[in-house]
């Protein structure tokens, strides 16, 4: 495709008349001559008629970065900025050398740089557009770059769809890398859903796969190809000009003939935005049932629902799974949604219907104007898998080879597609069967409190695991940046409840967990967490007493820690069947929280550790000026905050044996092991620890350090003492 610039000399390899010139018998007015130019006169003719293809020119917006460099910058329909950074290397050499093309996010250029960015072009994409027609092969083997619907019909021995006619052209544009990428078995074959019938873009009823052709490149046989009826077909000649007559004043684009969605846009224009009624309310009613060659592969246990809102290109009504019915209908909701709020006008940043959504839907959004689903998903998880003929020959030769032996085989005859990352579906050993099942009652749970809470009048709180959700990233209040970023305040307030907490649980009868839900509720915490996750109620500004008992009926303040064992560092606000469901699996806290949990329990273990080896190293003293004044045995009082995490008198008399025997370290390490057990394991864990106490003092008597006597002072010198003998 380059330009001949006229009058330029060019290599004589061009004049070879002998070059190989490889043409398409297409029929049709598509067909053309590819003869080469042979002779100079001719070429010269030919060059006074072409131009040079002039460089690209170079796009962008010169932008400042954090660091005072200039940059040009573009941004891709993804929201990432594409810069070529200038030679001022000197100012900031950590972003990046001379001339260097990176890609960053919004935080990379300087602060005042927001009106600038918003002019950013988007990176023309059209060089990557379907646009080269793919080979096809016809029933007796010829090539062809198009051919007609009759001849369709002849390959395949299937009758015209209805509403087609014989004389149709029926091509298959493909991305040019296509038509020359080899064939090879570790790529396997390419997927083709789309074909162009008499110039209509269209739909193909199933996915068809290119085979391997003679010159080992890839090509489609026509026979492949199955169509709809026309009825079932979407013209999309005119997408790109439809929906943007400017005489209409409204939000939303026209011209759309596919389903748009309208039942949702009156839950999008609303005054006061209900993100999880909008949600509920599409799961219902936009969600529908899945293929009906999809239906009859689906694997037990498992469900489907299918997106009935196509964006504004007419695609992205695909099929989401799940093991429960509500969690697939909630995925092909959300995706109704995404699909609806694609028929925007303009940028999606520049509709307010758009800005006040949830950062779930913001997304989403994003990846419908795409062509994208909103979430990554492998369908197969929930499918029975289609084996192929060799495969289905290997698994009857394995099942026979059981059946001989007289053994049970560990596969079926309808084996399920292997899940990718999931956990529900992975092998049910070292506790991910537990995990699996505590986890999708956990789900079902949350679903269920969300439904309650909204009828109960409280607005925009979606029940999530702990990290689950960015805006209740706050709710860990053991983070002390997460409670700081969306009030300073909190931190000190936290601070002064926790004290308050201890001081209540100094008596013994309650612990500083149940005191600490106390003094939080009296003070409203609880309703400052939820207002500041922008929770309201659905009429007025305070919530009424009916609604914070509702919320207290299932929200409250939890521990990390097992068995109520809590510090400050600890504390959670969340639902008590999340906290009863960590308690069970910690997997539950770790799935989105785990950064959190892991700080949580380190800490608690140290606090264990020091206070119990401070408190036996007390007893210890004790016990020895006891021995020496015979007096009465000692006692030592636990405090508030060592009986908070869990500090007991048999810990320390533990800590004490095995500080006498062990040494520090290990004595400590002791510890923190007991800080992790439950308090039903404590009992064989005491009696193992005997064992190995008993075995180490017949193997090493000696004396550890917490067992040596203080040493007496020593007398005052009152002579220079002798000189150390030779």
């Amino acid at each position: 495709r380059r330009g001949i610039v006229a009058g330029s000399a060019l290599p004589q390899r061009h004049l070879h008349s002998g070059a190989k010139q490889q043409t398409f018998d297409t029929p049709g007015p598509l067909r053309a001559s590819a003869r080469p130019i042979n002779d100079a006169a001719e070429l010269h003719r030919h060059s006074d008629t072409m131009e040079a293809t002039p460089a690209a020119p170079t796009v962008g917006v010169q932008i400042r970065t954090a660091g005072g460099r200039i940059a040009t910058v573009t941004i891709s329909d993804k929201g990432w900025y594409s810069a070529t950074l200038d030679d001022k290397v000197h100012l900031a050499p950590d972003e990046g050398g001379a001339g260097e093309s990176i890609t960053k996010r919004r935080s990379f250029f300087a602060a005042d740089q927001g009106e600038l960015l918003q002019t950013v072009p988007k990176v023309d994409r059209s060089k990557k557009k379907s646009d080269t027609p793919m080979r096809l092969r016809g029933k007796d083997g010829e090539i062809v770059g198009r051919t007609t619907m009759r001849a369709w019909s002849k390959a395949s021995g299937l009758k015209v769809p209805k509403g087609y006619e014989g004389h149709h052209v029926i091509e298959v544009k493909v991305p040019k890398g296509w038509t020359t990428a080899k064939w090879s078995k570790s790529t396997g074959a390419r997927q083709i859903h789309y074909a162009t019938v008499d110039g209509h873009k269209v739909e193909l009823a199933e996915a068809a796969a290119t085979s391997r052709g003679d010159d080992g490149r890839h090509v489609l046989p026509i026979d492949r190809l199955k169509f709809n009826a026309k009825e079932d077909v979407r013209d999309r000649s005119f997408d790109k000009t439809i929906g943007t007559d400017a005489r209409d004043d409204g939000p939303w684009k026209k011209g759309a003939t596919a389903t748009t969605g309208v039942s949702l846009r009156r839950w999008l224009e609303a005054d006061t935005l209900d993100e999880p009624g909008m949600k509920l309310f599409a799961s219902e009613n936009c969600a529908g049932p899945a293929r009906a060659n999809e239906q009859d592969r689906l694997a037990p246990g498992c469900c489907l629902a299918r997106c009935t809102v196509a964006n504004f290109g007419g695609d992205l009504r695909i099929t989401f799974g799940g093991t429960t019915q509500a969690e697939a209908n909630r995925a092909a909701g959300v995706m109704a949604i995404a699909c609806a709020l694609d028929h925007l006008k303009g940028k999606l940043d520049d509709s307010p219907i758009f800005c006040r959504l949830s950062d779930e839907l913001k997304e989403a959004a994003r990846k419908a104007r795409a062509g994208e689903p909103w979430m990554d998903q492998n369908l197969d998880r929930y499918l029975v898998r289609v084996l192929s003929e060799r495969e289905q020959a290997a698994l009857d030769q394995y099942q026979e080879k059981c059946r001989r032996l007289g053994r049970t085989p560990r596969i079926g005859k309808t084996p399920v597609a292997p899940s990718e990352k999931s956990w529900d579906d992975a092998n049910k050993r070292e506790g991910r069967g537990r995990h699996s099942l505590v986890m999708r009652e956990l789900r079902a749970a949350d679903g269920a409190a969300t439904v309650k809470l909204y009828r109960g009048g409280v607005r925009g709180l979606v029940v999530a695991p702990p990290g689950q959700r960015m805006d209740q990233w706050h709710f860990c209040i053991c983070n002390d940046v997460e409670l700081h970023r969306k009030d300073p305040d909190l931190v000190t307030d936290v601070d002064k409840y926790w004290s308050a907490a201890l001081e209540l649980s100094k008596s013994g009868s309650r612990d500083a967990l149940a005191c600490f839900n106390e003094v939080a509720f009296e003070a409203g915490l609880d309703i400052r967490l939820l207002e500041a996750a922008d929770v309201r109620p659905e009429s007025g500004t305070t919530f009424t007493p009916d609604q914070i008992a509702l919320i207290r009926k299932y929200y409250g303040f939890h521990s990390f820690g097992k068995a109520r064992k809590t510090t400050r560092k600890c504390l959670l606000y969340c639902t008590h069947t999340a906290a009863i469901a960590g308690g069970r699996e910690p997997h539950c806290y770790t799935a989105f929280a785990s950064d959190d949990y892991a700080a949580a329990c380190l800490h608690l273990r140290y606090m264990v550790s020091d206070y119990t080896w401070g408190l036996g190293v007390q007893l210890r003293r004790a016990r020895l000026r006891a021995t020496r004044t015979s007096g009465s045995a000692p006692t030592i009082v636990i405090d508030a905050e060592a009986r908070a995490v869990g500090v007991t008198t048999d810990m320390i008399e533990a800590g004490v044996r095995a500080g006498r025997v062990l040494g520090e370290r290990r004595a400590r390490d002791v510890l923190e092991d007991l800080a992790e057990l439950d308090p039903e394991d404590w009992a064989d864990y005491y009696r193992r620890l005997e064992e190995t106490l008993e075995e180490h003092k017949r193997k090493h008597a000696r004396a550890a350090p917490m067992d040596v006597e203080e040493p007496a002072a020593a007398p005052a010198a009152t002579e220079a003492p002798p000189p150390p003998l030779p």
